[in-house]
C-alpha cells in the first residue's frame, strides 16, 4: 500500500503519517464487529496479530490473520457499507490508525489508491467465499448479488447532472463544486454538447504545477479527452471502463448531452459480487489459454446462485456478460497480435450470446460488419482481417467456445462483411425459401453488439426490421418453420422421451421446448418491430401492445424460466460429476414434483403454438 501512497506525493504522504496515531491493542480487544458501522481509523499493524472473524449461526468462525504489515479496517473508506466481517486481536498488538476522513481523502486523490482499496475489499469478499465454500456453508451466504449485470447505468446514475460551460474561469467552476458539494464538473460546448470534464484534483493540479490565474478558463484546466458511457450500458461495463482507464468520474452521455454522472464511490459500494473478480481476471489474463480456467472458476458462483434461488435468467444473464467479456479480451489480445485493423468494425454476436441467454453448452455464434471501403482497398482489408478472424476463433475455441458447426462466424465471409454486402447479402436471404436462409435470417434479429463501432450494428438492425416489415412471404416463411415443432406431450399428458438406446429416457430441454419459445416470440417480435433481444424482454413488450395477454405473459415467462432452471440445474450436476455439459436431462431421475413442474412448463409450447396460429391466420401476402 505504501507503493500507492508514494503516488499521491510526499506532501500528501507525510500529511498520512502525521495524522496516525500509535495504539496499544491488548488481546481480546474488538476492533470492529461484523454488520455494525465501518470504524473511523483504518489500521496497519506493526506487532501482534489479528484475527478475522466471519459469524456464523451466532458463532464466530476465523476464516484469517493479519499480521505485521497488514491493514485491517478497508471499509472505513466505504462509511455506507457494513462490516462484512470482525477483526479482534489474537495476539497483543501495536498499530498505526490513519483517520476516516483522511484516507477518504486519499482515495478520491488517487485512483492507484482507490484501486488498491478495490482489490483489498475483493480479497476479504473472496475470503469470504471461498471459506463459505470449504466449510459447505453456502447457505450462509446472502443472495448473491447479480445487480451489475441486471441494471443498467441509468439506473444508478447520479441526477441531475452538474455542467459548466467552456467560458466559466477555473476558480468559479471551484467554487461551484465547493457549493454543491461535488468533485467535478461536465464541461459543454454553446450548443451543450460535451467536450470535457474539470475535477478538483485537476484544479489543484494547476495551481500546484503552475499557478492558476483568476482568468484561466475550465476548459484549459480540465480534461478533453473525456470518456463516458451510454446509459443502457450494463452497470458492470460502468465498473471495467473506470478500471481500465483509471478515472473517478464517468459521465453519462446520450445524443451527445451529458444526462447523469457515474463515480468510483458510487461503484465502489457495488462491488459485492464473485463475478466482478472473474471479469477482472478476464481483463487482465494475458494468456488466451488460460480464459477457459477463468470460465471455469466462475461454476461454483453458478451453483451457489441456484441453491439460493436466484432466477434462473438471470444467472444466465451472468453467464452471458462474463462470455461476452472473453469475447472481448480475446478481440484485444488478437488486436494486440495484427496491429491496427485498415478500417473500423464492429464484432457482435447471435443466438443466446445476443439474447443474453447463455448457458454452459454455448459455442461460437457471430459476425463482423466492417467499414465502407473503396474496392481498389479489397486485398488490403482481406489481408488483416481474413488472419485477424482466424486467430480470433481459435481464440475463443481455447476459452472453451468451440467452432460453430453451422459456421455462424466471423471467418466465415458469409458472416463479415461492410454495411453495403450486409444488405444485399440480407435481401438473398429475403427471396430463399432453403432452411438455411430462413435460419440466417432469425440469427439476424438477436444480433448484439460486443467490440467496435456499434452504430453500424444498429444501421444494419434497423435495415433488418424495415426490410422484413415489408415483406410478408418472408414472415410467412419464419411462421411455417416454426408451426412444424411439436410439444413434447403424449396424448394424456406424459413427457415423451428419447427412444434411441444412448439418450433413452431422456429429454432434451433446448429443442423439445426452448427452442421453440425463442422462435416463436423472435417472429412476433420481428413482426411487430419490437427490436428488444432477449426472450422474456419480447414477450414483455407483445404484452405491453396487447399482442398477448397479461395471463398468457405471466404463464409464459413462468414456463420458460421453469425450463432454464432444469437446464442449469442438471449442466452444473453434470459438470460437478466430470461430465460435459450439454442440453438432454434424464426424465426418469425426476422427483414427482419436478416432473410436473416440467410437464407444465413444456404446456407453455402448445400454448405458444396456438398463440402464433392465431396471430398468423391474420397475415395478409
Amino acid at each position: 500500500m505504501r507503493d500507492e501512497w508514494s503516488l499521491l506525493g510526499e506532501e500528501f504522504t507525510k500529511r498520512l503519517e502525521d495524522s496516525a496515531k500509535t495504539e496499544t491493542l491488548p488481546r481480546g480487544t474488538r476492533i470492529y464487529t461484523q454488520g455494525e458501522e465501518p470504524p473511523q481509523w483504518l489500521y496497519r499493524i506493526e506487532k501482534g496479530e489479528v484475527e478475522l472473524r466471519l459469524s456464523l449461526d451466532g458463532e464466530d468462525e476465523v476464516i484469517g490473520y493479519r499480521r505485521k504489515g497488514e491493514w485491517v479496517g478497508w471499509f472505513s473508506v466505504l462509511p455506507e457499507k457494513p462490516n462484512p466481517i470482525s477483526a479482534v486481536v489474537a495476539i497483543d498488538a501495536e498499530v498505526r490508525a490513519f483517520p476516516q476522513e483522511i484516507m477518504k481523502e486519499a482515495f478520491e486523490q488517487s485512483a492507484p489508491f482507490a484501486g488498491a482499496v478495490a482489490r483489498a475489499i475483493d480479497e476479504i469478499i473472496f475470503m469470504i467465499h471461498k471459506y463459505l465454500q470449504a466449510e459447505h456453508r453456502a447457505q450462509a451466504i446472502d443472495k448473491v448479488e447479480t445487480f451489475p449485470f441486471r441494471k443498467r447505468v441509468s439506473e444508478i446514475m447520479k441526477t441531475p447532472v452538474h455542467t459548466c460551460e467552456c467560458t466559466l474561469s477555473a476558480v468559479d467552476a471551484a467554487k461551484m463544486m465547493n457549493d454543491k458539494h461535488i468533485t467535478s464538473l461536465i464541461i459543454l460546448d454553446g450548443l451543450e454538447k460535451v467536450i470535457g470534464i474539470i475535477t478538483e484534483k485537476d484544479i489543484v493540479r494547476s495551481i500546484v504545477s503552475k499557478g492558476m490565474e483568476r482568468d484561466t478558463l475550465a476548459c484549459e484546466v480540465g480534461s478533453r479527452k473525456v470518456k463516458y458511457i451510454s446509459p443502457q450500458k450494463y452497470v458492470y461495463q460502468a465498473m471495467a471502463l473506470m478500471k481500465n482507464t483509471n478515472i473517478r468520474h464517468l459521465p453519462v452521455v446520450e445524443d451527445g448531452k451529458a444526462v447523469g454522472m457515474v463515480t468510483m464511490r458510487d461503484l465502489m459500494i457495488l462491488r459485492s459480487s464473485e463475478t466482478l473478480n472473474l471479469i477482472s481476471q478476464i481483463e487482465d489474463e494475458a494468456d488466451p489459454s488460460r480464459l477457459v480456467i477463468i470460465r471455469h472458476r466462475a461454476i461454483p458462483v453458478f451453483r451457489t446462485m441456484l441453491e439460493e434461488s436466484v432466477p434462473p435468467l438471470q444467472i444466465s444473464r451472468v453467464i452471458t456478460h462474463i462470455n461476452h467479456e472473453v469475447h472481448r479480451r480475446a478481440i484485444r489480445l488478437t488486436l494486440e497480435e495484427m496491429g491496427s485493423p485498415p478500417v473500423d468494425f464492429c464484432f457482435f454476436v447471435t443466438g443466446s450470446h445476443g439474447r443474453h441467454e447463455n448457458h454452459l453448452d454455448t459455442d461460437q455464434d457471430h459476425g463482423m460488419i466492417l467499414e465502407t471501403y473503396p474496392p481498389e482497398r479489397h486485398n488490403e482489408v482481406n489481408d488483416y482481417f481474413i488472419p485477424f478472424t482466424e486467430r480470433l476463433c481459435e481464440m475463443l475455441d481455447q476459452a472453451g467456445m468451440v467452432y460453430c458447426k453451422g459456421n455462424v462466424m466471423c471467418l466465415n465471409p458469409v458472416w463479415r462483411k461492410t454495411l453495403p454486402e450486409w444488405k444485399a447479402q440480407l435481401k438473398i436471404w429475403l427471396r430463399g425459401s432453403d432452411n438455411t436462409s430462413v435460419r440466417y435470417l432469425t440469427l439476424l434479429a438477436d444480433i448484439a453488439p460486443v467490440y467496435g463501432n456499434e452504430g453500424l450494428l444498429m444501421d444494419l438492425r434497423h435495415w433488418f426490421f424495415q426490410s422484413m416489415k415489408k415483406r410478408g412471404d418472408a414472415l410467412q416463411g419464419l411462421y411455417e418453420e416454426a408451426a412444424e415443432h411439436k410439444a413434447p406431450l403424449g396424448i394424456l399428458g406424459g413427457i415423451i422421451t428419447e427412444k434411441d438406446k444412448e439418450k433413452k429416457g431422456q429429454i432434451d430441454l433446448k429443442k423439445s421446448g426452448i427452442i421453440f419459445m425463442v422462435e416463436a416470440l423472435r417472429i412476433l417480435a420481428i413482426k411487430y418491430g419490437i427490436q428488444v433481444p432477449g426472450t422474456i424482454e419480447r414477450l414483455k413488450a407483445l404484452g405491453e401492445i396487447d399482442v398477448i395477454t397479461y395471463a398468457d405473459e405471466e404463464f409464459l415467462s413462468s414456463c420458460y424460466s421453469s425450463l432454464y432452471y432444469f437446464l442449469l440445474r442438471t449442466q452444473l450436476r453434470k459438470v460437478a460429476k466430470g461430465i460435459e455439459p450439454d442440453t438432454y436431462m434424464k426424465v426418469y431421475m425426476l422427483s414427482e414434483r419436478d416432473r410436473e413442474m416440467l410437464t407444465k412448463a413444456l404446456q407453455s409450447v402448445k400454448r405458444m403454438q396456438s398463440l402464433l396460429r392465431s396471430d398468423f391466420g391474420h397475415v395478409v401476402l
